[in-house]
């Protein structure tokens, strides 16, 4: 019963544990922000083709009014997506396992996402924000381990290797999912050793 000295011990173990958590992942989401930002300085890699033209010298001359205006519609390319991948998450959010709207909710964000890592550096912390602001990495690994509702129809469609992808990606978006998803994976398996000791 509720009386019972060992429910209350339990109750508050168990509040002091949910406690902890929180504050964990508010570190880990800080740790994040920052190894992902690190990441989102590092300038893309680029190849040049064998048969392409040599860049143009410093000297060349600019035309500053088209120069300007391009890197405006950039910034707001750049604005535009970070907008879809916050719509694209919080849609994710309620959407069902198996479904197609996961699935094609799944597809469309992995696509914003690889094309922030082929953007420069301010561009791509811009998507980087939206992704962290909007708990990206705990959705996407939430959705890829979480076994509840249709997951098998989440395998069949391509859906959990869509959501895998996203920790495979070069940019900061890939290292705040690859490290939430380890983070994560190190405290179930602390758990679990924690409650191995218990019996």
């Amino acid at each position: 019963p509720p009386s019972h000295p060992n429910f209350k011990t339990a109750a508050a173990a168990h509040a002091r544990e949910a406690a902890e958590a929180s504050v964990e992942d508010a570190a880990l989401i800080a740790q994040l922000r920052r190894a992902a930002e690190d990441a989102a300085h590092a300038q893309p890699t680029k190849t040049l083709d064998a048969g392409a033209p040599p860049p143009a010298p410093a000297h060349a001359p600019a035309h500053a009014p088209a120069a300007a205006a391009a890197v405006d519609n950039a910034e707001d390319s750049a604005s535009a997506r970070a907008a879809r991948v916050e719509s694209l998450l919080n849609a994710l959010r309620v959407a069902k396992a198996g479904s197609d709207a996961r699935r094609d909710g799944v597809a469309s964000l992995l696509s914003e996402l690889r094309a922030a890592d082929a953007a420069p550096p301010r561009h791509r912390k811009l998507v980087l924000s939206a992704f962290l602001d909007a708990e990206g990495p705990q959705l996407v690994h939430e959705m890829e381990s979480s076994m509840s509702g249709d997951w098998i129809s989440d395998g069949k469609k391509g859906t959990l290797r869509m959501l895998s992808e996203m920790a495979q990606l070069p940019g900061p978006v890939g290292v705040a999912v690859s490290r939430y998803r380890n983070m994560a994976q190190s405290r179930v398996e602390a758990a679990a050793l924690h409650l191995g000791c218990e019996h």
